[in-house]
């Protein structure tokens, strides 16, 4: 059993692998005034090795102790040799003590697959978590890193990010995560969508359309018009409603103009005669 001993910050070792990165500082200066005014509640855990500990939980306790120039930190300590499960108490503590980033909590199980060789299913016996969250998060990680990054910062949620990365093609999911991100579609209005797609066939057409987005003729028809007359590409503000370009519309003019001229001019010899 460890035992609790006072140490000091300097002998700590940081842990290889830190299960909090981007949220490390969340708070953080209410975090240390905290400490700095009722002092450290929850000790943090260290095994001993050697005349140094190496740190086991309570990165940010540590951190605080060192921005804050506090020399010694209250730890249990576990001697050197003395048979701990270091992962499962590290994972413990953090998933019970607050919410973790989700891309946090999905790059510390896949870490624990590579270190340790070890299933999903073992993984989430040992942090006593749901399977299915452990698949879900690793599978997360590994996927479209557009949808990694939006859930890593909270702008979409893991059922989202789920069915985004179901997506079979980059164009259609890039489009989907913009919506998603700006709360146009749910996780289950993203399944719908995306099944809607699979069975028109768009997903497996997915390159050519995107040919077809990016042709230069296609181009022209969404931002350029086609004289009727002349034929020329003109852009679309240049371009009368019935599509004829100001040079032709202005050869037009002239010509309607010399007609009204004939026309006046034969009516005054109607007259005259």
């Amino acid at each position: 059993m460890p035992e609790e001993r006072v140490i000091a910050v300097e002998d700590i070792d940081q842990p290889e692998n830190f299960m909090r990165v981007a949220s490390i500082h969340d708070d953080w200066d209410a975090f240390k005034e905290s400490i700095a005014t009722h002092g450290l509640l929850v000790p943090i855990l260290v095994r001993r090795c050697g005349a140094r500990y190496r740190l086991i939980a309570g990165v940010r306790r540590t951190l605080a102790h060192q921005e804050l120039k506090i020399p010694t930190i209250r730890a249990m300590v576990y001697d050197q040799g003395e048979e701990i499960d270091e992962e499962m108490v590290k994972a413990h503590e953090n998933f019970h003590r607050s919410d973790l980033n989700p891309i946090e909590e999905g790059e510390y199980y896949t870490y624990l697959a590579s270190r340790y060789g070890i299933s999903n299913a073992e993984i989430a016996r040992r942090c006593r978590r749901q399977p299915a969250r452990v698949a879900a998060l690793m599978a997360a990680v590994g996927g479209d890193p557009n949808v990694k990054d939006a859930l890593g910062v909270g702008e979409i949620s893991l059922a989202q990010a789920i069915e985004l990365n179901k997506v079979r093609d980059e164009l259609g999911r890039a489009q989907a995560l913009e919506w998603a991100r700006r709360g146009h579609m749910n996780a289950r209005a993203l399944m719908l969508w995306r099944e809607h797609r699979e069975m028109g066939g768009v997903d497996e057409n997915s390159e050519e359309i995107a040919r077809m987005l990016t042709s230069e003729r296609y181009q022209q028809y969404r931002t350029q018009a086609e004289c009727y007359f002349c034929r020329k590409w003109e852009a679309v503000e240049q371009c009368l409603p019935r599509s004829i370009c100001e040079g032709c519309m202005a050869i037009l003019g002239s010509a309607l103009e010399l007609y009204q001229e004939k026309l006046r001019e034969l009516d005054s010899e109607g007259k005259g005669d």
